[in-house]
């Protein structure tokens, strides 16, 4: 092979490179490299960290590696829906039992209880039965009758339970009444990483994935570039928006966890008054403060649907939203007011 011809092989490897990282979340300008990158399998999903910039000492490195470890199998005892766990134990005791929570557990559930407030009830912590009912987390294709679902959505909702931030205590007041932090955990997740690695000097700049709740962090306060995935089309991407550093992004999507039957697309994200997955959204991403904010509100405003969801976000502060609808007649895409996305392909 001649010298030309290996030149004109490692150009086109690198222009290959080069195209595959722009499918990536990065900094916009390209000085900060990246100096550490793991991941961390918790949860149902891939925790991923890159640490930007000039790399820590390998002290730091390994006691970070081991606190992310400790953190996130901590969380997953805490919040494991169909193991054991805290959350787990709570579903299975007794009505009028009063069960003294951790003080992580104790942390998120008022988070969670901020946020079905916010929301008007679209989201939902107390939304377990329908996750028990569907199965969508255990890879069933099953559709409950109207009567089987009337049964249990007397059991979803405020009654369910009895919780008592003050005193870190909860009850379950119905038997069968579940609680399910599915769509909130990964972002307190990723905030609770954020929180530790934010007070590490040796630290320049970092980026978290938690199964796609996403938040940055740069000395330099640079923002991220975020490409958003398309709703139909596995592995191609609908456009591209930034995050200032320090907030998040998280999306929710009818794609995720999803079945086909008789033309009609059934997902894991209910709409706690009908107990039938939301239709008329295809994916809904929120740019928030915090990923736990972000990911319940994902949750909730795809719940909401467009009309009221875009209302919803456009009138809180420092909280963004692009929703995309997939139609047989076509896809379309909206935004909150301040937001700037970059549409590639629409089709």
């Amino acid at each position: 092979m001649t010298r030309k011809i290996i030149l004109k092989v490692v150009a086109l490897v690198l222009i290959v490179i080069i195209i595959l990282l722009g499918f990536i979340p990065r900094l916009l300008k390209r000085s900060e490299k990246v100096a550490f990158e793991k991941s961390y399998l918790a949860m149902g999903s891939y925790i991923n960290l890159r640490l930007l910039g000039k790399a820590p000492s390998d002290f730091l490195l390994e006691w970070l590696s081991d606190s992310l470890q400790n953190l996130l199998h901590n969380l997953e005892n805490t919040t494991n829906f169909y193991e054991p766990s805290e959350i787990f134990r709570i579903n299975e005791s007794y009505p009028d039992s009063s069960i003294i929570l951790s003080r992580q557990l104790c942390s998120l559930l008022v988070l969670s209880y901020r946020g079905r407030e916010l929301t008007g009830g679209a989201f939902e912590p107390a939304i377990g039965p329908l996750t028990s009912l569907w199965g969508m987390g255990e890879k069933v294709e099953f559709i409950p009758s109207p009567s089987q679902l009337d049964s249990v959505l007397r059991l979803v909702g405020l009654e369910a339970f009895y919780f008592d931030s003050a005193s870190c205590r909860i009850q379950k007041r119905l038997i069968g009444a579940k609680l399910d932090l599915g769509a909130i955990a990964k972002g307190y997740a990723a905030d609770l990483i954020y929180d530790l690695l934010i007070g590490m000097e040796e630290v320049q700049g970092f980026l978290i994935d938690a199964g796609g709740t996403i938040r940055g962090f740069s000395r330099k306060d640079r923002e991220f570039r975020i490409g958003l995935k398309h709703p139909r089309k596995p592995g191609a991407l609908i456009g591209k928006f930034s995050i200032p550093s320090k907030m998040a992004c998280a999306t929710a999507g009818d794609y995720q966890q999803y079945f086909l039957k008789e033309g009609r697309r059934y997902h894991h994200i209910f709409d706690p008054l009908t107990g039938y997955p939301a239709e008329s959204l295809s994916s809904v991403t929120i740019i928030a403060p915090t990923a736990a904010e972000a990911d319940l509100l994902s949750t909730a405003v795809f719940v909401m649907g467009l009309k009221d969801g875009l209302n919803f976000i456009n009138g809180l502060d420092k909280t963004e939203g692009i929703f995309i609808i997939v139609r047989k007649t076509g896809t379309s895409y909206y935004t909150s007011k301040n937001l700037d996305f970059e549409v590639f392909e629409l089709e």
